[in-house]
């Protein structure tokens, strides 16, 4: 339901484009991803930069699994709708752990970000988001529902 920037390919041991079409060095602590102009939320908003940087930003709100992150960032900076940098943190240089980056999980700022306002850091605890009609995704697949270990999916025709 929410996209990657991008896949790890083991075959061709390369990152495949997903929701980015590519990333670059800009200097050895700035590594540069630019997005698909073309992909859309389901809701018809356009996945943007700013969506990047809310679902690296969150994790340093609160206490989440990926806020291991920010130990090797300073910041995440929006350049233009479609173009986002991580400047990392020259005190602490792990390219190994910055390269999670690439496969990181977007999320939609505009739903996200006004639940982070109405529940704080419960989004990463006690919300479980289980009314599939409120999710805003960008993948091919939308849920439908779940239960137990078994989840349902529908495709997404656009």
């Amino acid at each position: 339901m929410y996209p990657y920037l991008f896949v790890y390919g083991p075959y061709s041991d390369d990152f495949v484009p997903y929701l980015a079409n590519s990333f670059k060095w800009i200097d050895a602590y700035t590594l540069e991803i630019t997005l698909k102009p073309d992909a859309y939320w389901w809701d018809g908003k356009p996945i943007t930069a700013e969506d990047v940087k809310w679902s690296f930003d969150v994790n340093k709100l609160c206490p989440l699994s990926g806020s291991y992150i920010w130990n090797y960032l300073t910041e995440v900076e929006v350049v233009n709708p479609t173009t986002v940098r991580f400047h990392l943190n020259k005190s602490n240089i792990n390219y190994y752990r910055i390269t999670d980056v690439l496969t990181w999980m977007i999320m939609p700022k505009h739903r996200w970000e006004a639940l982070y306002k109405e529940i704080g850091c419960k989004i990463g605890t006690d919300f479980a988001d289980t009314e599939f009609d409120k999710i805003v995704g960008g993948g091919p697949y939308r849920a439908v529902y779940w239960e137990g270990d078994t989840w349902v999916y529908q495709r997404v025709e656009d």
